[in-house]
């Protein structure tokens, strides 16, 4: 686990291994850090590449998921508390699932905090909107999905 930069080669080459508490714990403190830090919403007024860029609810999402992979669900608990409750009507779970995740535009479902569009100007609809669907549609793509 490597936390501040290497002063030698043969300390790059063979940096130690880190126990898995000690990868939990930075992420934990990476993400809280990143919720402390990120802003709740990206304004109109900044550039639209801005728009996709993780908020503080996406780092709050993601520490969220780190709890209760760790088995700290009332920590994870308050962390969707803190989302549903903060979010000054941005996100909420009204929505239905098929509709909140089943968009062909640039828009966003109501349950979705963080996600990345890609438009394909040079696929025709309704493809051109997520690489996901190119990739599973043209069996010859050079660009594959890892098998998770």
């Amino acid at each position: 686990l490597i936390t501040t930069f290497p002063t030698s080669k043969p300390q790059a080459m063979q940096p130690p291994m880190g126990t898995t508490a000690q990868v939990w714990n930075l992420i934990t403190k990476d993400l809280e850090k990143a919720k402390s830090l990120l802003p709740e919403k990206y304004t109109s007024a900044m550039p639209a590449s801005y728009q996709v860029r993780a908020n503080k609810f996406a780092a709050a999402g993601m520490l969220m998921r780190v709890y209760f992979q760790k088995g700290a669900y009332d920590s994870a608990k308050a962390e969707c508390d803190f989302i549903l409750q903060n979010n000054k009507g941005e996100y909420d779970l009204t929505e239905d699932p098929i509709q909140a995740f089943n968009k062909d535009e640039l828009s966003r479902g109501r349950e979705v905090i963080f996600y990345i569009p890609f438009y394909d100007l040079n696929t025709p609809p309704p493809g051109h909107m997520s690489w996901v669907t190119n990739l599973f549609a043209d069996p010859g793509a050079s660009i594959r999905i890892p098998a998770w």
